[in-house]
């Protein structure tokens, strides 16, 4: 009975930590496969790990004398050493830069006006919102301001407020969208 609570506790806290560091992955926009392979490799490893420490330090071979202070640490062994590296690589994971990924046309929402998206193409600029398509020309953008999760598009005759709705889709990685679309706007208004 203590061997499948045992095995059961890990099980469980080796799935919440991929899920863990699952989550993070998907909100910084890296592969979800890719870091949850790793944790997961790094789990089980630990796991294993932690029980071979455990075997050498109060198994019938052992050569220390098994106080409880000894057992109590051995008993914990494959538990800590299946945490640890998992959360190590989520945190690996974390200080990772938020990656977007490279729009031919960017998914966006116009605040107000509904979904569309904005493309920028060699000298020009397409609109697509409300089903209608607009062609600008770079010198019609008087503005472009990241301004927190939206960017800000000042032309001649009105304002446009639009969030990217691109992946990753947290806070943070409409801010960085913000700044990766306004850049590349300033960038195409400044070829012409």
């Amino acid at each position: 009975m203590s061997v499948l609570l045992a095995a059961g506790v890990l099980t469980v806290t080796w799935c919440l930590l991929l899920v863990y560091v699952a989550r993070i992955a998907q909100s910084r926009g890296r592969s979800i496969v890719v870091w949850t392979l790793i944790a997961a490799g790094a789990g089980v490893l630990g796991t294993v790990t932690g029980f071979l420490l455990m075997d050498k330090m109060i198994g019938a071979t052992s050569e220390v004398d098994p106080s409880m202070l000894v057992t109590a640490v051995a008993i914990f062994m494959p538990l800590i050493l299946l945490i640890v590296p998992m959360v190590v690589v989520g945190s690996m994971v974390q200080r990772e830069p938020i990656k977007i990924t490279a729009h031919g046309s960017w998914p966006v929402a116009f605040l107000g006006k509904g979904d569309g998206s904005i493309a920028v193409d060699g000298g020009q600029i397409r609109v697509d919102m409300a089903n209608t398509t607009r062609v600008l020309a770079p010198q019609q953008l008087q503005r472009v301001e990241a301004d927190g999760e939206c960017v800000r598009l000042t032309l001649a005759d009105e304002e446009l407020v639009v969030l990217p709705m691109g992946k990753p889709a947290t806070p943070a990685g409409r801010r960085q969208q913000s700044l990766v679309l306004a850049k590349r706007l300033r960038h195409a208004n400044s070829l012409h």
